[in-house]
């Protein structure tokens, strides 16, 4: 509001913008929009221009999430823990403890949950939990990178996996969804090999356009959690015959796998 200073103001406040659209688009954009509008310096005009560009391109990638980690199982190791099952996919994500996720903390890659820099460590997993609320039934996409292997659940229903080794590419996978009326609860599993760990997650329709009217959050209130939309019911979707021999050994007996014997109970 001083004259004498909108100028510096200004500049000083589109710099901020850019170095929190990873954590906040919404706000970053408004901030950079209120820079440009307070000074027609071509420097101002420029630095809260790149703010808008990078705000409006970060504007449906999902950014807040609760974390729970690491979860290890001694002895097991990268493939083998995807399909291994922590606490946070047997029992309900309320008797978790969730800790906030950090985000935007890398300017060049504004999206990435960078889970080497929260948890850090080998041959481990994380889990990130996120509310999404859709005024209506929307069909979606759901495009994720990570690194390394991920397993995803929405509203309590395993809707992908991917057992990969592999750096962090926005849109890597993309699952189509079904948004229902209300809070969407999304629950993640990240898999760390080595290296390198993290993840990013967006929401667009199933055209790739944005799909706009969401919000996102951590954690809900008693009346948010009113609007939570209901677990749906388990429903078969696969039978699978397996027999066990005299040597306890299990082996397949559908007619639709190989012949591999295994020994223990079968894991789904």
């Amino acid at each position: 509001a001083q004259v004498e200073l909108r100028q510096e103001a200004a500049l000083a406040l589109a710099k901020i913008a850019r170095s929190v659209v990873g954590s906040d688009a919404g706000l970053a954009l408004s901030a950079a929009r209120e820079a440009a509008a307070t000074s027609d310096n071509e420097e101002v005009q420029r630095e809260a221009q790149g703010a808008i560009d990078l705000a409006e391109s970060m504007a449906d990638y999902v950014m807040k999430w609760g974390v729970s980690g690491p979860w290890t199982d001694p002895g097991t190791k990268r493939e083998a823990l995807l399909h291994t099952s922590f606490l946070p996919e047997e029992d309900s994500v309320d008797n978790i403890e969730w800790a906030p996720m950090p985000s935007g903390q890398d300017p060049g890659k504004p999206w990435l949950l960078n889970l080497s820099r929260a948890i850090g460590g080998n041959d481990r997993v994380a889990y990130l939990l996120t509310y999404i609320h859709s005024p209506d039934r929307k069909p979606a996409r759901l495009e994720l990178g990570s690194d390394d292997a991920v397993k995803v659940w929405l509203n309590n229903r395993y809707i992908h996996a991917n057992l990969v080794w592999r750096g962090v590419t926005p849109g890597d996978d993309a699952v189509p969804i079904t948004l229902h009326p209300g809070w969407n609860e999304l629950l993640l599993k990240v898999v760390q090999g080595s290296g390198d760990w993290g993840a990013c997650v967006r929401i667009v329709a199933p055209d790739g356009n944005s799909l706009g009217g969401l919000r996102t959050t951590t954690t809900l209130t008693a009346q948010e959690a009113l609007e939570r939309v209901p677990r749906p019911p388990p429903t078969p979707v696969l039978l699978w015959n397996m027999d066990r021999n005299e040597d306890g050994m299990l082996h397949d007996a559908s007619g639709h796998g190989g012949t591999t014997a295994a020994k223990g109970e079968p894991t789904f």
